[in-house]
């Protein structure tokens, strides 16, 4: 995104975020280390079952650990866990603006995220100047 925005855009301040949907096997200390594979903003969130039930209800995420073995998943032990696989834009107001899926494409979603960062500054210089 940083390089499709024109220059002096910097205050746009776009925060990735990733939110575990398996609380029980993702630790803060994991989910991070996870992280640094992708860029040096991104911020990690883990909590509780209940918690993260409860975020994944409010943005229509689904999720479910693979139990097809009938064994009990601890956090040592290998299994799947399946997901949506979602990306969302949260304005600064922390409002939805937009999702983006599976076959959105890293140049389109920049292109996009880009866009609606433009216009978020365009309409705080103009609130600014008011």
């Amino acid at each position: 995104v940083d390089s499709h925005l024109p220059a002096g855009a910097g205050e746009a301040n776009v925060v990735p975020i990733f939110i575990s949907v398996d609380p029980d096997r993702d630790t803060p200390r994991l989910v991070q280390e996870y992280l640094e594979d992708f860029h040096p903003r991104f911020v990690g969130f883990t909590g509780t079952q209940e918690e993260i039930d409860a975020v994944a209800k409010a943005f229509r995420v689904y999720h479910s650990k693979d139990v097809s073995d009938g064994e009990s998943k601890t956090p040592e032990s290998d299994y799947l866990v399946d997901h949506s696989i979602i990306t969302y834009l949260m304005g600064p107001d922390g409002q939805f603006v937009e999702f983006y899926g599976r076959v959105s494409s890293a140049e389109d979603m920049a292109l996009r995220v880009s866009n609606h960062v433009r216009e978020e500054l365009s309409a705080r210089r103009r609130a600014q100047r008011a």
